[in-house]
């Protein structure tokens, strides 16, 4: 829901009970700072997901904050073929 009048409802997609930043909620702010294709990825998330028969993975994670990165890869002939993340936190 908008904070102030006039102003376009938030991108972050968090629940309408959760407060968000004012400035993440300011769409002009947004559109300001990140390129549509930046936008368009953050909105639409491509590669996500586990990756059956990776021949690589790492995880890494926050101890801090508790977050979670999960990346993994499929490498033929040297060359990576397939790649997928997943993420929690």
């Amino acid at each position: 829901m908008p904070k102030f009048p006039g102003q376009e409802p938030c991108l972050c997609r968090r629940p309408a009970d959760v407060e968000c930043f004012a400035a993440l909620c300011d769409t002009s702010l947004v559109h300001s700072l990140y390129s549509e294709t930046v936008l368009d990825h953050f909105k639409n998330p491509r590669n996500a997901g586990d990756l059956e028969g990776a021949t690589a993975t790492v995880e890494v994670s926050n101890p801090v904050c508790g977050d979670i990165l999960r990346l993994a890869a499929r490498v033929e002939a040297g060359r990576i073929v397939e790649a997928r993340f997943k993420t929690q936190g």
